[in-house]
């Protein structure tokens, strides 16, 4: 259980570390600062538009798509080829013991917006629902031969009583464009590495340390339609997922909303590229509330 001044808190057991939405990762604070504050003065000068209906930001050889009947990040580009089948949060209240897949309830959240902003290449969406305010926000840096994605999701308290919950993000990469000949795996603490056997296309993913974890060949529901994510570590060369879960609890209006973020780094060549320790700091880039809705996954395992 981790908790500052009763705001905020992350329950996780493993290693007792200790983390909240005040004080994310000890050391980076600062490094987080200047980059809200970098984002801020940014956002003064960006022209979001609204994107109900399908969302596309593009940075050199690479672009990512939101939505477009479905709320969900489903399409990842880099070099004229997509990369990404889907990448969706969970949400689950109260679920120990419960499916967490079918009792996902971002279904129930209202839209309050959702822009693409090309000046800052990110998408946003806001959602408020259920006592919470969700901000979900993408953004994409390209580059030679590879490309960077961050995903940073808020939840903050609206009501006057606690809320418990999981959230579960879902990661299912194709890479190379085709979603067989990949192989998965995690170090089960706070990073995934998947790689297409046939075109040598790389995927690392950091995250911040997850209270549960999986690693499965195909697909959403053989990764979330459980009581729990079953902490498998590797899946074998085929069509391959991974998932995080966090467990959360936020104090009625809590003034710390908890922040989650992700980054997932595709390259078409080794690169060996290691996240500076500074840049793990962009998890946190100028979130305000978050939420997704998913769609459950229709392709059948193989």
């Amino acid at each position: 259980m981790r908790g500052v001044s009763g705001q905020g808190e992350l329950n996780h057991d493993r290693g007792n570390i200790t983390m909240t939405s005040k004080l994310i990762f000890t050391g980076l604070l600062a490094a987080v600062g200047l980059l809200v504050l970098a984002l801020g003065s940014n956002s003064a000068s960006a022209t979001p538009v609204s994107c109900l209906d399908g969302c596309t930001v593009s940075d050199g050889n690479a672009s990512i798509s939101f939505g477009g009947g479905e709320p969900e990040l489903n399409g990842f580009t880099l070099n004229g080829v997509d990369q990404l089948f889907e990448d969706e949060y969970h949400l689950c209240f109260d679920c120990t013991g419960i499916d967490e897949f079918n009792v996902d309830l971002l279904s129930n959240f209202s839209v309050q917006s959702v822009t693409e902003d090309e000046d800052t290449n990110l998408i946003t969406e806001i959602l408020t629902g259920n006592g919470l305010r969700i901000t979900i926000e993408h953004r994409l840096t390209g580059g030679t031969n590879s490309a960077l994605l961050e995903n940073g999701i808020t939840l903050e308290n609206t009501s006057q009583d606690p809320i418990t919950l999981t959230l579960t993000e879902y990661f299912d990469y194709d890479l190379g464009g085709s979603q067989f000949g990949d192989s998965a795996s995690t170090n089960s603490v706070d990073s995934f590495s998947q790689r297409d056997n046939n075109t040598g296309t790389e995927l690392t993913v950091t995250t911040f340390p997850f209270d549960h974890f999986d690693v499965a060949q195909c697909c959403e529901g053989e990764i979330l339609g459980r009581s729990q994510l079953h902490g498998r570590t590797s899946a074998d060369p085929d069509d391959v997922a991974f998932a995080t879960g966090y467990d959360v609890t936020l104090n009625p209006v809590s003034n710390w909303p908890v922040v989650i973020g992700t980054q997932s780094r595709i390259s078409t060549q080794s690169t060996n590229t290691v996240p500076e320790p500074g840049s793990l700091a962009l998890f946190a880039f100028g979130l305000v509330g978050l939420g997704v809705a998913r769609r459950r996954r229709r392709r059948q395992a193989v």
